[in-house]
């Protein structure tokens, strides 16, 4: 349970290079990551853009990016 001041779900943008063979980027990750878990939302903003919901005590954030 979380105490008053502490929020263990974090939401943090996720940038893709223009320059990639796949165009939509953000929506294959986003697809791929929804079924990962400790991640509560992952949504392409825009092909190269990804907006992912996260539980810190079941994922960090360098192993969304890897």
């Amino acid at each position: 349970m979380d105490t008053p001041g502490t929020n263990l779900t974090k939401e943090r943008d996720i940038a893709f290079m223009e320059f990639h063979p796949n165009p939509d980027q953000a929506d294959t990750a986003a697809q791929l990551l929804r079924d990962v878990d400790g991640v509560a939302d992952a949504v392409a903003v825009d092909p190269l853009l990804l907006r992912v919901r996260y539980d810190v005590l079941r994922i960090s954030l360098e192993q969304i990016e890897a």
